[in-house]
C-alpha cells in the first residue's frame, strides 16, 4: 500500500471515531462513562461533514451543480438584508441530508436558518463566522466577551447570552422542505420547542468560543473554557470531533481553530508533550526558556517538510517553520514540559492563545517516536505564519539546530539534509 492510500485508509478511521464520538456509540459510553450523543444541531453539523469527508466531495459536487443563485424579488421569504448572490459554505442536496437526518430522529425545519439554510432543493451548512450576529445579538461577541470576563464564576456563564434574538413566546415561520426541488412548506415551531431553542447547545458553545478566540478575547476564551471543564466532557468531546471532521483542503480555518482550542484545552497541572523541530532542540536554549524540560525521545511529524518562513527581529535572520508537504517528513525532540512553563514557551515563540494575530499557533499533531507506528505520540506543535520573502537563516542559527538534532540523535540522513541548509553570507 502506497503512503497516500494509507493515510486515507487513517483518515477514515480517525474520522468515524469522531463521529462516534458525536453520536454516542456503546463503545464511546463505555469510555466515557455516562456520556452519551450531543444535542441534535451537533449531531447534525457532524453527520454534514462527515457526508462531505466520506464521499470525497461529489455529494457536494451535486449540490453545487443544482443550485441557482437568486435574482432579486424572486424569493419572498428572504430575510431582509440576506445576501442573493451565491453564499459561501458546504453544501449537500436536500435528499442525502434528509436521508442521514430522518433515523435519527433529527428535525431540519428546527436548525433552518441557525444551523442550515435551504434553497431550491441545496442544504448549506452555516459558516462559523455567519453565526456571529446569531449567537451574540446585536451588542456583538465583545459585548459577551466583557460579561464572561466579569462573569467567571457562573457556572453556565454563557446561559442567556447566546441567541439572544430568539424571544420567548414568538413563533416565527420557519422554512421547510418537501421531497420535491424548489417546493416550499410552511412550520411553525411551538413555544416548548422554541424554548429549547433559546438555550446554547453544545455547538453553540464551541462555536462562540471559536470566534472569541478568532476575535482575540483570550481572558472571555479562558473563562468559557474554565466553565466548560466544570461543566462536563461534551464541549472538549465534540471540539475534538469536528477538528477531525472538517473535510481535508477546506474551511481550513475553521479546522485550525477547533485543534487549536483543543490544544489549549488542558486541565491545570498537566504536563504537555512537546515537538521541537528547530532550535528548541539545542539543549542550553530550551532548557533556558523551559526549566522542567525532559526529553521524551526523536519522533516523526509525518507529511510535512522543514522550511524557513518567518524573520526574527531578535536573530536578523529567518527561523524554521514546519509546513505540510505529501510524503517529506521532518524529524526532532519530544519534551515534556510541566503546565508552569507552557506560558513561557508561548512567549518565546509569539503565541498567546486567542490573539486574533501570532507569530506561530500551537496546535496538536500526531508524531511517531523513532518513526515507529506503533508508537504514535500527541505533541503540541508550532506551526508559522508565513511572510513574504523571509530571509535565509543564519550559521548561529543553523548550528542551534544541528546541535539539538545532533545530541538526540536524529537519523544521519536527515542531519544530513540539515548540514546542507542554505544560510546568509
Amino acid at each position: 500500500m502506497v503512503l497516500a492510500e494509507y493515510l486515507e485508509k487513517v483518515w477514515e478511521v480517525v474520522g468515524r471515531s469522531a463521529l462516534a464520538q458525536v453520536l454516542g456509540t456503546s463503545e464511546v459510553r463505555a469510555r466515557n462513562g455516562a456520556a452519551g450523543a450531543v444535542e441534535e444541531d451537533a449531531r447534525l453539523t457532524a453527520l454534514f461533514l462527515w457526508t462531505l469527508q466520506s464521499t470525497d466531495g461529489e455529494a457536494a459536487d451535486d449540490a453545487s451543480q443544482g443550485e441557482v443563485e437568486t435574482p432579486p424579488g424572486e424569493d419572498d421569504e428572504e430575510e431582509e438584508g440576506s445576501s442573493h448572490g451565491k453564499a459561501k459554505g458546504f453544501t449537500l442536496v436536500f435528499d442525502v441530508v434528509r436521508r442521514f437526518a430522518q433515523p435519527l430522529g433529527i428535525d431540519l425545519p428546527k436548525w433552518e436558518g441557525r444551523v442550515i439554510e435551504t434553497r431550491k432543493g441545496v442544504v448549506r451548512l452555516l459558516p462559523i463566522a455567519e453565526r456571529a450576529k446569531q449567537l451574540f445579538g446585536e451588542d456583538g461577541a465583545h459585548a459577551v466577551a466583557a460579561r464572561l470576563e466579569q462573569e467567571t464564576t457562573a457556572h453556565d456563564p454563557l446561559q442567556g447570552m447566546l441567541s439572544p434574538d430568539i424571544q420567548p413566546g414568538a413563533t416565527p415561520s420557519i422554512r421547510a422542505r418537501g421531497r420535491g426541488r424548489g417546493k416550499r412548506a410552511s412550520g411553525e415551531i411551538s413555544d416548548q420547542s422554541l424554548r429549547a431553542a433559546r438555550e446554547a447547545t453544545t455547538l453553540d458553545r464551541v462555536h462562540a468560543a471559536m470566534l472569541l478566540q478568532a476575535g482575540g478575547r483570550t481572558n472571555a476564551l479562558r473563562a468559557l473554557l474554565t466553565a466548560e471543564q466544570e461543566r462536563g466532557p461534551d464541549f472538549l468531546r465534540l471540539a475534538n470531533a469536528l477538528s477531525a471532521l472538517y473535510p481535508k483542503g477546506s474551511e481550513r480555518a475553521a479546522r485550525r481553530s477547533a485543534s487549536s482550542m483543543r490544544c489549549s484545552w488542558r486541565s491545570r497541572g498537566d504536563p504537555m508533550l512537546y515537538f521541537a523541530y528547530g532550535s528548541n532542540m539545542d539543549w542550553q536554549q530550551m532548557r533556558g526558556r523551559c526549566s522542567s524540560a525532559r526529553f521524551v525521545g526523536v519522533a516523526s511529524l509525518r507529511d510535512h517538510r522543514l522550511a524557513f518562513t518567518r524573520r526574527s527581529a531578535k536573530r536578523g535572520c529567518g527561523v524554521a517553520d514546519v509546513g505540510p508537504v505529501e510524503g517529506q517528513v521532518v524529524w526532532g525532540a519530544v519534551f515534556e514540559i510541566d503546565d508552569h512553563d507552557i506560558g513561557r514557551l508561548d512567549v518565546a515563540e509569539g503565541y498567546s492563545p486567542g490573539r486574533a494575530k501570532n507569530s506561530y499557533r500551537r496546535e496538536e499533531r500526531h508524531v511517531f517516536r523513532d518513526g515507529d507506528d506503533k508508537q504514535p505520540l500527541t505533541a503540541a506543535v508550532y506551526f508559522g505564519e508565513p511572510q513574504e520573502a523571509p530571509p535565509l537563516p543564519n550559521q548561529d542559527y543553523k548550528n542551534l539546530i544541528l546541535s539539538g538534532a545532533r545530541r538526540w540523535g536524529l537519523p544521519e540522513v536527515y542531519i544530513q539534509k540539515l548540514e546542507a541548509i542554505e544560510v546568509a553570507g
